[in-house]
């Protein structure tokens, strides 16, 4: 619990330094909610979304002055405008994902390469979260910008389960 305070407080120092904040909303919360959700910490979830943080808030990537602006989970693969549920999605937090569905996080939100939750879920073979996100309406005819799918991620990454 201590190492992820530790990382909340370096990612808003860091946020600070560089002169922006993560989101283009500018909640100071949904930097974090975006970090402990990536992390699978549900209990952090839970409470920054009992304190009002922006559920859909967006991760900006771009590097200011040689840094990144979010760090989350030490990943370099960020992409501008990924959500708490990207991240989530992505790192296979089924719970985290149910929590962000009850704060009424929007399953179909895309990033800046057109990336939903549903595309990362089914690129890495989550099955359970997939299928979470189904249940939730999460549109599987979505196109990235390069013009992937979720369906093509999967099969690409031979995750039969996902297909």
């Amino acid at each position: 619990m201590r190492q992820q305070s530790l990382m909340s407080c370096i990612l808003v120092l860091l946020c600070s330094l560089a002169g922006q904040r993560a989101n283009a909303q500018g909640d100071d919360l949904g930097n974090e909610l975006v970090a402990a959700a990536s992390r699978g910490d549900l209990p952090r979830v839970k409470a920054l979304l009992a304190a009002n943080a922006d559920v859909n808030a967006k991760v900006n990537a771009k590097p200011v002055n040689g840094l990144r602006s979010v760090i989350v989970s030490g990943q370099a693969r960020l992409v501008d405008g990924e959500t708490a549920l990207m991240l989530a999605s992505r790192e296979g937090h089924l719970e985290v994902v149910r929590a962000l569905f009850a704060a009424r996080a929007d399953v179909n939100t895309k990033d800046d390469d057109g990336g939903t939750a549903l595309m990362y879920a089914s690129q890495e073979g989550h099955l359970e979260v997939v299928r979470a996100l189904l249940t939730a309406k999460a549109d599987v005819n979505v196109k990235m910008n390069n013009g992937a799918t979720a369906l093509m991620y999967a099969s690409q990454n031979g995750l039969l389960d996902v297909v």
